[in-house]
């Protein structure tokens, strides 16, 4: 992934990559390069979610002020969501056809949505230069030092 100094431009770089790796995962030939496809989405997405909860959303609570209003909580209720689904569809021989999947692909895509139109514009205008090149220098080279498989793809 090329390095980006805006926090939308990464953020939704890294929810298409994830659908890519999901997308292959659905169409792999075989359970085994279905099972290692769909892990490197579930690994790509966790840690998707955990950038997203531990910098982003204080970020936006901050500069939005009040928490019951914060899209935050239901952004963060459908990622334990994704997460359950995710660990579902595990059971299964080929995980990315599993019936939690359809669920699963039903919930990301307006969720993405949402981050991308609410929560990553906001940090981009409200967080100080250095404070957001920090940050997505944290995120750049974390996915940069991934070991997962086709994490950079």
């Amino acid at each position: 992934m090329q390095r980006t100094r805006d926090i939308t431009a990464f953020f939704v770089s890294d929810q298409d990559r994830l659908n890519v790796l999901l997308e292959a995962a659905s169409q792999a030939q075989s359970a085994e390069q279905c099972q290692q496809l769909f892990m490197a989405f579930r690994t790509g997405l966790r840690r998707h979610i955990q950038w997203e909860e531990s910098l982003l959303y204080p970020v936006y609570e901050k500069t939005k002020g009040s928490l019951q209003l914060s899209p935050t909580g239901p952004l963060s209720a459908d990622h334990r969501r994704l997460e359950t689904l995710m660990d579902a569809a595990l059971a299964y021989e080929y995980p990315a056809a599993a019936p939690e999947i359809t669920a699963l692909k039903a919930l990301l895509e307006p969720h993405n949505q949402r981050e991308a139109r609410m929560i990553y514009p906001t940090v981009d205008s409200h967080c100080p230069g250095p404070e957001r090149d920090a940050l997505l220098a944290e995120v750049q080279d974390a996915l940069a030092k991934a070991d997962d498989l086709y994490c950079l793809g």
